[in-house]
């Protein structure tokens, strides 16, 4: 659970308090429920990186459509 909670604190970051972060779930759509477009993404993706220690590849961030994806994303590659 610790990946998704720092994930969420990223959005709350980026999003600034566009939305509440306690109606974030894992199976919460970026684009359809938060309004995430790919500006954001690009910018979620580099604070993915930096918080987390990883490198991700432009598949990885784009083929996210949920914050599950996300958090799945970030436990494949920091194994």
């Amino acid at each position: 659970m610790i990946v998704y909670d720092k994930l969420i604190n990223l959005f709350g970051r980026i999003m600034g308090d566009d939305f509440d972060l306690k109606t974030i779930n894992e199976k919460t759509d970026l684009f359809q429920d938060l309004g995430v477009n790919s500006i954001t993404m690009l910018m979620m993706g580099i604070a993915i990186e930096e918080e987390f220690g990883i490198q991700l590849s432009t598949n990885d961030v784009s083929e996210c459509k949920t914050v599950g994806d996300i958090v799945d994303v970030i436990k494949k590659t920091t194994k």
